[in-house]
């Protein structure tokens, strides 16, 4: 779940060109990705981390505390550097983090290991 239009469509291409039959749903803040998570089977998670209305931080600990969805995979995605927010991110139940902008071949190790360990 990623916020902005032109990071999403980013992501997207770099998700299709390496997975070109996966399919990948977007939502456009906190809520709409706990709702996606309720409506559809989901391999993992990118959950940007600022977001207006329900954050990150409140959408991924809402998916941690949701029956069958604690296990699903989460990669928090942040142009914070801060560390107090880092650990804060990492906290709420992330599996992962990475910083923004992401390193396409370091993002696509990170999924491929992610979705080995789900």
């Amino acid at each position: 779940m990623y916020d902005h239009l032109i990071n999403r469509l980013l992501l997207r291409q770099v998700l299709l060109s390496h997975w070109p039959l996966a399919t990948v749903h977007e939502a456009t803040d906190g809520a709409q990705a706990l709702a996606l998570v309720a409506q559809v089977p989901l391999d993992l998670v990118l959950m940007d981390m600022v977001m207006v209305g329900m954050d990150g931080i409140e959408a991924t600990q809402a998916i941690r505390s949701t029956a069958g969805e604690a296990s699903l995979p989460v990669l928090g995605l942040t142009a914070n550097i801060h560390p107090p927010d880092l650990s804060s991110f990492k906290s709420a139940g992330l599996d992962e983090i990475m910083l923004k902008p992401f390193d396409r071949a370091q993002l696509i190790a990170t999924l491929e290991r992610l979705l080995a360990q789900h």
